[in-house]
């Protein structure tokens, strides 16, 4: 396994603290200190405190890849399809909890992370409504409709299951919210 690179060190530990502290309270000498390096090497690599929250947010800030969303869905009904796309997008959620924490947490304080935030979540509408367009399953202005509903209903299950209650949802709960969430909607 490689080993990690000071600048990831330092990442990992300013995303850690910034998730569990919030960006206001972390300090940099703690940042430095998890990362088992001196404070001047953080500011070596990042210059400030802010240029090293906006690079953890641009890394990590990304939507799930097509490829990852629109897979193995020949043969499947609506149902399945859809409920496929909710129990992915919530992994993909789950997959960067801490960095959800962050955004949850900074976004009304932080003009610049509210902007990141609304591009990637406008990003990861558009790939829904791409992938559901691809599947044929639904017209264009209910796969922009379905494609909303989904994102909110699976980030809201995600923040109120993971971050405010604190618990790890595992794959089996994740299946059966997502044919839950395509029985609500009636597909």
């Amino acid at each position: 396994m490689k080993k990690p690179t000071t600048k990831e060190k330092i990442l990992q530990a300013a995303t850690e603290l910034f998730s569990y502290k919030g960006y206001t309270s972390a300090t940099t000498r703690e940042v430095a200190k998890e990362a088992g390096v001196c404070e001047l090497t953080v500011f070596r690599y990042f210059l400030t405190k802010e240029k090293l929250f906006t690079e953890i947010l641009e890394s990590y800030l990304k939507p799930p890849y097509a490829e990852e969303m629109y897979k193995q869905t020949d043969g499947l009904s609506k149902r399945e399809i859809i409920s496929g796309l909710w129990s992915r997008l919530f992994k993909h959620f789950q997959s960067s909890k801490k960095i959800q924490t962050i955004v949850l947490s900074q976004s009304y304080k932080n003009k610049e992370v509210a902007q990141m935030s609304k591009c990637y979540f406008t990003d990861i509408e558009t790939l829904l409504t791409d992938c559901i367009k691809k599947t044929g399953i639904l017209e264009h202005t209910e796969a922009v409709n379905f494609a909303a509903a989904t994102l909110h209903g699976a980030y809201a299950f995600f923040v109120l299951e993971e971050i405010i209650k604190g618990r790890s949802v595992d794959d089996t709960e994740i299946k059966q919210n997502g044919k839950l969430f395509a029985d609500i909607i009636n597909v």
